[in-house]
């Protein structure tokens, strides 16, 4: 084998070497591409994991405050009507009641009042979330009187935690 030919082996050697490592390069890039796009979607699914892992926490500790209480069912809303607001008139409907975890369930009560004053509503709302367990304003509607200032017509739904009778 003569110098030429040992120089043109060389040569092909060399772009073989060449186009090789040029091809595994394009490959690495494309793999690790694809596995940083992979990472980025762990790094995002593992944020949102302790983003629920911390309400999950809020959720236990208000759970275990709940849990505390020895009173499990909220007083009838009837019944502060009549103790909190005598002589109004009200109307209330069971609006729904939802089952949550660990025999507790939410119940919401729709409370109408076709004559109230705001002042009368806060005295009442500051009262029934005082409550053990508390009840909550979860919506409120109201339409103002046009024959009295600072009165009208409200619909407020409330709502309240129960723990289920266990038999």
């Amino acid at each position: 084998m003569n110098h030429e030919t040992r120089l043109r082996i060389g040569w092909v050697i060399a772009t073989l070497t060449l186009v090789l490592g040029l091809y595994m390069t394009g490959r690495s890039v494309h793999n690790v591409s694809a596995q940083k796009s992979q990472i980025q979607r762990k790094a995002n699914d593992l944020m949102n994991l302790r983003g629920l892992e911390i309400k999950n926490r809020v959720y236990e500790s208000a759970l275990q405050t709940f849990e505390k209480i020895p009173q499990k069912h909220p007083r009838p809303i009837r019944q502060l009507l009549r103790q909190f607001l005598p002589g109004e008139k009200a109307e209330v409907r069971s609006h729904k009641t939802e089952p949550l975890s660990k025999g507790w369930k939410i119940r919401q009560v729709e409370v109408y009042f076709p004559d109230i004053t705001l002042q009368q509503l806060d005295g009442f709302l500051y009262e029934v979330e005082a409550q053990k367990p508390p009840w909550r304003a979860q919506t409120l509607t109201v339409q103002a009187s046009e024959t009295s200032s600072g009165s009208g017509q409200i619909t407020i739904v409330l709502e309240a935690l129960e723990q289920e009778i266990k038999s």
